[in-house]
């Protein structure tokens, strides 16, 4: 062989090598095969080198795929655990502000003596039979009574509910919340207010007395109870909550219940006044009520004018200011003398549902009524379904005489 077929040999091989190099090198998935299909019938060095080089592209884009995915569910693991750490604190912080208000209430205990002591003390001064116009401690138990009252002082307590989250827990990802939480009442209450002037009213006491001597129950708690204020002139009972109760021969002619709330409560022989005491009736909540049984008339004015009737009577400046939404309207009737303000309550109402009408019998009166007497139906029996759960008992209404063939035995002539 001579030097120059050897040299061409050499560069042959070399050339040979650095072509199987660069086929093997080539490490792009679609270039790499693209190789193996152009020497898959070649030389055999170069269909190994573009073998071994497809693998690679492929082992090498499953690593990096691989390693990019691990870090987004490391990524991913991070934000759901940072997640679940701002849902505990939240939790945490949610009963930080629980015990904080609940302080409120602890500091009740230190006035259970105070109330001890008053009932000794009526006890001591309140006659077998009180008399009908109401009785009047001495000076000394009445300052008590109306200095207690005003310590008693609103404050959100906690209540036992379903969990705010229909579906909580469904899914082992979720914040778990429990079947029923503890959580803190949407507005602030006094408990201790309500038990007060029901006492107080349930031992005959003047309670317009003492509350022209400073007596306030204001946000008093009176929720699901029975309750009967004969005489209740200038008694503060603004923010107050009579949700669920069951209310009967009660005069609120002159009451202060500017922002009370009466959901779901039930009236029996009721009136709401108006006129010279307007702002103080101002925004009294009437949601889930039935107000078909309702009088507006601007002659309220006492029990006494009213006893043949058992239904409600209201002044027409109180209904004006009241919040209607979720009240039933149907049957709502407007005295002759009270008409003109139909025309005012009907702006506030869904005229698609409900309209205006004479009353029958050539009164003058005028009567809402629904216009669609199936579906008001349907929704006053919801109603009273949801109401239900709130009011009192039955037997426990029997046993307060809380029914018209009753009352007379309470409330002698009243139905005459």
């Amino acid at each position: 062989m001579t030097v120059t077929e050897d040299i061409d040999v050499r560069v042959h091989a070399l050339q040979s090598e650095t072509e199987r190099r660069f086929v093997e090198q080539e490490h792009r998935f679609f270039h790499a095969l693209s190789n193996l299909r152009k020497y898959w019938n070649g030389p055999d060095h170069l269909r190994r080198s573009s073998i071994i080089a497809l693998g690679w592209a492929i082992t090498s884009k499953a690593a990096r795929s691989a390693t990019t995915g691990g870090i987004g569910i490391v990524a991913l693991i991070s934000v759901f655990l940072a997640w679940k750490a701002n849902a505990l604190l939240a939790r945490q912080n949610q009963t930080l502000d629980q015990q904080t208000m609940l302080i409120e209430a602890q500091r009740r205990a230190s006035l259970n003596i105070e109330l001890s002591s008053i009932w000794d003390q009526l006890r001591d001064e309140v006659p077998e039979q009180p008399p009908s116009v109401g009785f009047e401690p001495s000076n000394v138990l009445t300052a008590r009574i109306v200095s207690v009252s005003r310590a008693l002082l609103p404050y959100q307590s906690l209540e036992i509910g379903a969990a705010h989250a229909s579906n909580a827990g469904s899914r082992f990802w979720e914040f778990q919340l429990p079947a029923s939480q503890v959580v803190l009442r949407d507005r602030p209450l006094s408990p201790e207010r309500g038990q007060l002037i029901q006492a107080l009213a349930a031992l005959g006491i003047d309670i317009e007395t003492l509350s022209y001597r400073g007596a306030t129950f204001a946000y008093a708690d009176l929720s699901g109870q029975i309750l009967s204020f004969p005489a209740a002139d200038r008694v503060d009972l603004s923010r107050a909550s009579f949700r669920g109760a069951i209310i009967w021969r009660t005069d609120f002619s002159h009451t202060n219940l500017a922002g009370a709330d009466f959901a779901c409560a039930y009236f029996e022989h009721v009136i709401f006044g108006g006129g010279v005491g307007t702002v103080m009736n101002y925004g009294i909540k009437f949601g889930e009520v039935d107000l078909g049984g309702f009088i507006v008339d601007h002659s309220t004015s006492g029990l006494e004018n009213y006893r043949g009737f058992a239904g409600v009577h209201i002044h027409p400046d109180t209904l004006d200011m009241a919040d209607l939404r979720g009240a039933l309207l149907d049957g709502l009737r407007f005295r002759r003398e009270s008409a003109e303000w139909a025309d005012n309550i009907m702006k506030k109402v869904d005229r698609s549902r409900y309209y205006l009408m004479d009353a029958p019998g050539g009164t003058g009166d005028k009567i809402i009524k629904s216009r669609d007497e199936n579906f008001e139906h349907a929704q006053r029996d919801a109603m009273n379904q949801r109401c239900e759960k709130e009011r009192p008992s039955i037997d426990a209404r029997i046993a307060r005489g809380v029914w018209s063939d009753t009352l007379t035995e309470e409330w002698p002539g009243w139905l005459d």
